[in-house]
C-alpha cells in the first residue's frame, strides 16, 4: 500500500495573533491565500472541530486537494487545483471537548484506489464512547479533477471516506484525525440530512455546543467544479457548490452536542 507523508517544511507559514486555544477561529484573515499553508498558533489535541469553510474568491475550479489538519504547533490547510495559484479564504473553528478525551489519527495519508474506501480505526469506539472528527485531508495522486462526492463517516469501527469524480477509479490519498469522548459527556449524537437544489444549505439542529462527527456531500446530476465547501455548526449552514448555484446536492452532517 502506498503511503504519502506531509512535509510540513514545504508549507508556507502564516502567523496569526495570539488567541485562546478553545473557542478559537483560525482564518485566512481579511485577505486570501493560495496553495498549502501551515497556520499558527497550534490547536490542543483535546479540541474538536465545530466548523470548516473553504472558498475560492476568483471562480470555481477543479480540485487537487483539501486539507484541515491540526497539531499543537499549527494547522495544515489546503484548497487548490493542480497549479495551486488560485486565491481562497478559509475559516476553521475549534472548541474544547472536555475531560477524558482520547485522540488518534491516520498519521500517514492512506491510499485509496478511487471512489469509496474504508480503514480500521486505530482507536475503536464502543457503546460508552462517542466519535468526533477533528481533522481531514484529501489529495489526488495525479492531476486535479471535477468533484462528485466528498464524505467522511464512521461506520462501526471503520472510517469510510469518498473523494470522487464519477469515474470512481481515480486514486487519492487521505488522512483523518478524531477524538473519542465519554458518552456521559454528550447530550446527543445525531444527524441532519436532505436534498438541496443548489448546494447552499441551511439546517436546524439541537441547541448546544456542537462538534462535527462526519459529513457527506454529493452532486446528484453530474460531477462539477467546486467553489465553496463548508460545514458550520455555529451558523447551521453548509455549502457544496460551484459558481452557478444550480446543481442539486444530496447531503448529511453527523454531529454531537456536549452536556
Amino acid at each position: 500500500m502506498k503511503k504519502i507523508l506531509f512535509a510540513t517544511s514545504l508549507f508556507s507559514l502564516l502567523t496569526l495573533g495570539a488567541a485562546p486555544v478553545f473557542g478559537q477561529v483560525v482564518t485566512s484573515g481579511t485577505g486570501t491565500v493560495t496553495g498549502s499553508r501551515f497556520v499558527s498558533p497550534g490547536i490542543s489535541n483535546t479540541a474538536g472541530m465545530t466548523s470548516f469553510r473553504f472558498g475560492f474568491t476568483n471562480s470555481d475550479h477543479h480540485i487537487k486537494g483539501i486539507t484541515a489538519l491540526k497539531s499543537t504547533s499549527g494547522v495544515n490547510v489546503n484548497f487548490q487545483d493542480n497549479d495551486g495559484n488560485d486565491p481562497y479564504k478559509f475559516a476553521l473553528r475549534y472548541n474544547s471537548l472536555g475531560s477524558n478525551v482520547r485522540t488518534a489519527s491516520f498519521k500517514n495519508n492512506e491510499y485509496c484506489p478511487g471512489g469509496t474506501c474504508t480503514a480500521k480505526l486505530p482507536l475503536s469506539c464502543d457503546d460508552q464512547h462517542i466519535f468526533v472528527l477533528t481533522g481531514f485531508s484529501f489529495k489526488y495522486e495525479e492531476d486535479d479533477h471535477q468533484i462528485k462526492k466528498i464524505a467522511v463517516r464512521r461506520i462501526a469501527d471503520e472510517l469510510e471516506v469518498t473523494f470522487g469524480d464519477d469515474a470512481k477509479r481515480t486514486p487519492y490519498s487521505w488522512s483523518a484525525q478524531y477524538a473519542i469522548i465519554p458518552r456521559a459527556n454528550v447530550r446527543a449524537a445525531t444527524r441532519v440530512s436532505g436534498n438541496n437544489p443548489n448546494g447552499k444549505i441551511s439546517f436546524t439542529r439541537q441547541a448546544g455546543t456542537a462538534f462535527i462527527q462526519g459529513f457527506s456531500f454529493e452532486f446528484t446530476n453530474d460531477k462539477h467544479h467546486l467553489k465553496d465547501f463548508a460545514v458550520d455548526l455555529q451558523t447551521n449552514q453548509a455549502s457544496f457548490q460551484d459558481k452557478n448555484l444550480d446543481d442539486p446536492v444530496r447531503w448529511s452532517v453527523e454531529y454531537a452536542i456536549l452536556r
